[in-house]
C-alpha cells in the first residue's frame, strides 16, 4: 500500500494582514501615506502550513486562492457621490486563474493574486471604496466574506504524484484591510487681508455726517481665498463655513455708550453665538450683529447702535 503526502495546519503560525492606503496621488489621494499595494509574504503564507511528503519522498508544493462562487458579495462597497452617505454599489468578487478581481459597475477596485509556486498573495487597489465613518479620515474597512468562501490552498504533491490540500481562511478574519483618504482643510499660503469696516454716521442712527454705512463684509471671494482645500481621494462632497466664537458673554472690546459717565464709556458690548449669528450686546441693547453664509462663507457686520470712541 502506498504511503501519501500530508498537508496540515501548522500549530502556531504567524497571523496573515494585508492593508492598502487610498492616499495616493494617482486616485487623487491628499494624505503622505498612501500604499498602492500590499502582500501577505511567501514566508508568513508558508508558514500557516505544516506538509510531509511520506515516504514517496518529495513531490511539489503550490499554492492557490480559492473563491467559492461568482459575484460574490466582498462586503465593500463603490462610492457614489450622489448617494446621500456616499456609498455606492455593492464590489462582488470573481475569480480566474490566479487572479480574484473585486469589481461593480463595471469598475475594478482591486485584485488578489496568488504565485502559485510561492504562496505570496498581492492586494493591489485600483480604485477607492466607500468608507462609511465619517469620523475618521483613515477608517479602515476589511474584505469581509463568509468563513471558508475565500481560502488559501497549499497542496502537496509526493514523487509518485499523490497530492493533498489544506486551507486557510483568507475571508472572515479581516486579513484585507483598506484604509480611508480623508479631505485636507489647509490655509492658503497667499490670502488677501480681511476687513469691514461700519460708520455711524447714519440717519438712522442720529448721525450727522453724510458718510454713514450701516453694513459691510467680508466677501465670499476674500474669505474662500484664506484656505485651499482638497477633497481627497474620494471625490467632491461640500465645502461649508462657520463662525465659532468660544464662550458666551465674551468681551469684545467695545462699549456702549453712556452720557452720564465722564468719557462717555458705558458697560462693556459683549459677545453671544446663536447658530450663524454673533451678537454684541450691553444692557439688553444690541449693538451690532456678525453673520455668515454658510454656503459661501460672507460674513456680515451689521450696526445697530452707536459704540464708544474714546
Amino acid at each position: 500500500e502506498d504511503d501519501g503526502p500530508r498537508a496540515g495546519l501548522a500549530v502556531e503560525a504567524p497571523s496573515l494582514g494585508a492593508t492598502v492606503d487610498e492616499s495616493l496621488v494617482s486616485l487623487g489621494g491628499v494624505g503622505s501615506d498612501g500604499v498602492a499595494s500590499a502582500t501577505l509574504s511567501a514566508t508568513n503564507v508558508q508558514a500557516q502550513f505544516n506538509p510531509a511528503f511520506g515516504a514517496d519522498g518529495a513531490g511539489s508544493i503550490g499554492y492557490s486562492l480559492a473563491l467559492t462562487g461568482s459575484n460574490v458579495a466582498s462586503g465593500l462597497y463603490a462610492v457614489d457621490p450622489a448617494a446621500a452617505n456616499g456609498q455606492g454599489a455593492a464590489i462582488v468578487l470573481n475569480q480566474v486563474g490566479n487572479v480574484i478581481t473585486g469589481s461593480a459597475g463595471g469598475v475594478d477596485y482591486f485584485t488578489l493574486t496568488i504565485n502559485p509556486s510561492t504562496g505570496e498573495v498581492t492586494l493591489a487597489l485600483l480604485d477607492n471604496v466607500w468608507h462609511g465613518d465619517t469620523t475618521n479620515a483613515d477608517d479602515s474597512v476589511a474584505l469581509t466574506l463568509g468563513q471558508g468562501v475565500l481560502t488559501l490552498v497549499q497542496t502537496v504533491t509526493d514523487a509518485d504524484g499523490d497530492s493533498a490540500s489544506a486551507a486557510v481562511d483568507l475571508g472572515a478574519n479581516g486579513v484585507f484591510r483598506f484604509e480611508d483618504d480623508g479631505p485636507r482643510a489647509g490655509l492658503a499660503v497667499e490670502a488677501p487681508s480681511l476687513g469691514a469696516s461700519v460708520d455711524e454716521s447714519l440717519v438712522s442712527l442720529g448721525g450727522v455726517g453724510s458718510d454713514g454705512v450701516a453694513s459691510a463684509t467680508l466677501s465670499a471671494t476674500n474669505v474662500q481665498a484664506q484656505f485651499n482645500p482638497a477633497f481627497g481621494a474620494d471625490g467632491a462632497g461640500s465645502i461649508g463655513y462657520s463662525l465659532a466664537l468660544t464662550g458666551s458673554n465674551v468681551a469684545s472690546g467695545l462699549y456702549a455708550v453712556d452720557p452720564a459717565a465722564a468719557n462717555g464709556q458705558g458697560a462693556a458690548i459683549v459677545l453671544n453665538q446663536v447658530g450663524n449669528v454673533i451678537t454684541g450686546s450691553a444692557g439688553g441693547v444690541d449693538y451690532f450683529t456678525l453673520t455668515i453664509n454658510p454656503s459661501t462663507g460672507e460674513v456680515t457686520l451689521a450696526l445697530l447702535d452707536n459704540v464708544w470712541h474714546g
